[in-house]
């Protein structure tokens, strides 16, 4: 680089000139922190609104810190890759006191650092604030769905609150909610494939037992 000599300016002009340059340094650096504070605010920002049975819910449109207080709609989550930070881990038709993941989600769960929300006859809302959703979806089948219900507008208060309705009763229409509440929809199709194609290669790997029939026919009797 080539060194420029300055003893040959007279001091005042040097020292305005550096007065000059630093400003400009600060200026636009200002401007781009601003630039970048404004990018990321308005990512942040962007929302979308989900109908529910409680009414029309303005959700983050990529949320990032979701807490579910359904099992059995936690692995939708999963499935969908969405970030899970807490999750009640109880599940209709699976033997769990709620102390652990089933092992159906242990390994999703483990890779997420998803935490184990504490089972209890009400939703621990308190803990459930502590987690710093921004989403919080519950609702569903089975016992834990009735709590959310119960909690809604407690919930409703720490975070946009989606619950699944319990009519909802076939998984292809609760993971087509789920992935409508945090905007995934788009994978649901590749998600239903994957599951036909497991059930699929499951089946052919079957063979089913060879069953012999044998058919019973009374005596005849002589007519006298």
């Amino acid at each position: 680089m080539k060194t420029t000599n300055w003893g040959r300016v007279r001091r005042p002009l040097r020292q305005t000139a550096v007065a000059a340059a630093t400003l400009a340094v600060v200026f636009t650096g200002a401007a781009c922190g601003a630039d970048s504070d404004t990018e990321s605010g308005a990512n942040s920002a962007e929302t979308r609104t989900v109908e529910t049975e409680q009414g029309p819910i303005t959700v983050p449109a990529d949320p990032q810190r979701v807490v579910v207080l359904n099992g059995s709609l936690a692995g939708y989550l999963f499935d969908l890759d969405v970030p899970v930070v807490a999750a009640d881990t109880r599940m209709i038709g699976v033997n769990t006191d709620g102390g652990e993941f089933p092992p159906s989600l242990e390994e999703s769960a483990t890779d997420q650092g998803t935490e184990v929300l504490p089972a209890a006859s009400e939703i621990p809302v308190e803990v459930v604030a502590s987690y710093d959703p921004d989403l919080i979806i519950g609702g569903g089948q089975g016992f834990t769905g009735v709590l959310s219900e119960q909690a809604y507008d407690q919930l409703a208060e720490i975070a946009p609150t989606v619950l699944v309705p319990a009519s909802a009763a076939d998984w292809q229409e609760q993971l087509g909610f789920v992935a409508n509440a945090v905007g995934r929809s788009d994978q649901v199709d590749t998600i239903m494939d994957s599951y036909r194609d497991r059930i699929n290669e499951v089946a052919s790997a079957i063979t089913p037992p060879m069953v012999r029939l044998h058919t019973f026919s009374p005596p005849r009797t002589r007519a006298r």
